[in-house]
């Protein structure tokens, strides 16, 4: 797959998260020795240019790439999406975390900054058009190159 392709799959899948989300009103974080499952950002790097951690959530249709990614011993864990938004996202923003939207197998996907995510989740759950901001790592790819 071309970059291009994998980008737009991972808008396509990001706003899949956001529909089913606001639909169903959970989603699903991964759960290993009671802690959720985290890795390094792709996408956003600190002050020292070191990348921030990122955690990723899943809707309901995207569990089973999840728990591919995520491997054997890792479990699911269901969220209610009025948790997530009033603790958990904040939770994340006070850490300077990013949050993943339904990674794939292969944990490619897009990230966000909490307060983004919770942007797109209210406009979405006040009937309002949802955009994505844009890829920082693109950005960052065509001013370098």
């Amino acid at each position: 797959m071309t970059e291009q392709v994998i980008r737009e799959k991972a808008d396509q899948d990001s706003l899949k998260f956001i529909d089913e989300a606001v639909e169903l009103e959970l989603l699903y974080v991964f759960v290993t020795d009671n802690n959720c499952l985290q890795t390094d950002s792709t996408e956003f790097v600190d002050e020292n240019e070191e990348p921030l951690v990122a955690v990723p959530v899943w809707s309901k249709s995207f569990l089973a790439e999840a728990q591919k990614w995520a491997g054997e011993e890792a479990v699911p864990e269901e969220m209610t999406l009025d948790y997530f938004i009033n603790e958990f996202i904040p939770q994340l923003e006070e850490s300077h975390c990013t949050i993943g939207l339904n990674w794939d197998s292969e944990g490619v996907g897009r990230e966000f900054a909490p307060f983004d995510l919770t942007d797109m989740l209210v406009r979405k759950i006040n009937g309002e058009e949802i955009e994505l901001p844009e890829h920082l790592v693109d950005d960052e790819q065509e001013a370098q190159g």
